[in-house]
């Protein structure tokens, strides 16, 4: 007798699941720009979601190494996300450390 234990029962809660995990893991990394790291987040969430069943879906077979292609697809994404939010939402901030940055190289 085999006992077949599903912890998510369909793809839409799957995906549910991740973009809450992406969004709480976001707002946790840096809650105080809550805006930026929480899209950030979520951003990465979908992307190593749909690049991990991309992938999964046409192999028969695969390593625990690979996985790692979808991770480093994630970290891509959550990198140009971020700084392009960050630019966008922070630019006084970002502006002010340049220039604290500029004046004591003087």
């Amino acid at each position: 007798m085999e006992v077949k234990v599903v912890l998510i029962p369909d793809a839409g809660t799957l995906w549910l699941v991740n973009a809450g995990l992406g969004i709480i893991g976001g707002i946790l990394i840096n809650y105080s720009k809550f805006l930026v790291t929480m899209f950030s987040g979520l951003m990465t969430s979908m992307t190593v979601t749909g690049v991990t069943l991309l992938y999964v879906f046409w192999r028969e077979s695969i390593l625990n190494i690979e996985l790692l292609i979808p991770l480093a697809a994630g970290a891509v994404i959550w990198g140009i996300s971020f700084n392009g939010l960050n630019k966008l939402f922070y630019p006084v901030e970002d502006a002010a450390r340049l220039s604290k940055f500029e004046t004591n190289k003087r």
